[in-house]
């Protein structure tokens, strides 16, 4: 997750600030950075940190067939709220909602589990053991849904994802 070194790694992971330095030690060697969310900024942020020289940039675009973009707008935020978990209930997992804040991310899988969706709440003010075993089950198909804060986000490696639904406006695009 290259745009990490742009956009969320100051934050999230300071040391990836760091791996120009790294590059730099070792010498000629081949750096590859992938991404499938960078803007141009963020791309040419990205060439910048870590200090590439005529680097070989592929972008394609984010057209994809099997993946639809909808949008909602609520004026207030009870509806807005109803609305999310109405939707979510509706849809086959497993699939992820992001939320703006910890507090948020609790009520909503509460919220879920309520329903009868198998849910659970990812943030940074969970104990790291929290943390994994929510990894860990959303990973073995334990839970259908994670509500979580954009730090979820990092470090995903699951294929069958069928939904991702915002339930606050990202800062951009590439959020």
């Amino acid at each position: 997750e290259a745009h990490c070194v742009s956009a969320w790694g100051h934050d999230f992971r300071p040391s990836y600030l760091r791996l120009a330095d790294i590059v730099r030690r070792l010498g000629p060697v081949p750096v590859v950075a992938l991404t499938a969310t960078a803007s141009p900024v963020v791309r040419a942020d990205i060439v910048n940190h870590l200090g590439l020289r005529d680097p070989v940039v592929i972008a394609t675009g984010f057209d994809r067939p099997n993946i639809r973009l909808e949008v909602e707008q609520h004026v207030d935020d009870k509806d807005k709220r109803a609305a999310v978990l109405d939707a979510v209930t509706e849809m086959a997992g497993p699939g992820l909602v992001y939320v703006a804040t910890r507090k948020d991310a609790e009520r909503c899988a509460a919220a879920l589990q309520e329903r009868g969706v198998t849910a659970a709440a990812y943030h940074a003010g969970l104990r790291a053991a929290d943390r994994d075993h929510v990894h860990r089950a959303f990973g073995d198909d334990d839970l259908d849904v994670v509500v979580a804060t954009s730090a979820f986000g990092m470090g995903i490696d699951k294929a069958d994802v069928r939904f991702v639904v915002h339930a606050s406006v990202p800062d951009s695009v590439d959020s």
